[in-house]
């Protein structure tokens, strides 16, 4: 599911807002399961 909409939305904050999570937990996530650099915005 994190996969998908990182691919979709590439940045934690959109991340966070489709999931309904907080951006740091959308940031942590999107390191883990897809690592190197993320788009912060």
């Amino acid at each position: 599911m994190i996969l998908q909409t990182y691919e979709k939305h590439r940045s934690s904050r959109k991340v966070a807002n489709a999931l309904g999570i907080s951006q740091t937990k959308a940031s942590r996530l999107i390191r883990k399961h897809v690592g190197g650099e993320i788009e912060e915005e």
